[in-house]
Formats: structure tokens, sequence, C-alpha cells
């Protein structure tokens, strides 16, 4: 097996036996710098959302907040 220990992570995912007792789904999800989904039960993901972006639609470059603790 390849040695992954400098690998990183962009996210967290959290799993939950939402609609089955027996199968767990995809909760909720933090991804990148910002950005968040997140599903109830007996539905389907939607629209999904940045926590927060800075200078968007300029003419310039982006930017994200660093999120560093949940």
């Amino acid at each position: 097996m390849p040695d992954l220990s400098h690998v990183g992570f962009a996210g967290l995912r959290v799993h939950s036996p939402l609609n089955q007792p027996d199968h767990f789904d995809e909760l909720v999800a933090f991804l990148g710098a910002s950005y968040f989904r997140a599903v109830a039960k007996d539905l389907t993901y939607g629209a999904s959302a940045r926590g927060l972006a800075v200078d968007i639609g300029l003419d310039k470059p982006e930017e994200f907040p660093l999120f560093e603790e949940f």
C-alpha cells in the first residue's frame, strides 16, 4: 500500500442511518474552504452553499476564509 501520510484532507462528511436503519446516508458534507451541503430525512441534495466568499464578482481573485475548527 502506498504511503499516504503526506496527503491532507479537503473536508468532512458525516454519515448516519437517516432513511434506513441498515444504511448510512451522507447527512452533511463540508468541503474545501467554506462549501457545505446537508440533507434531511427522505430528501435528496438540492442547493449547496458557501459559508463565506469575499470579493466575488470583482476583477480580482475571490478570497475564502480558513476555517480551522468545527
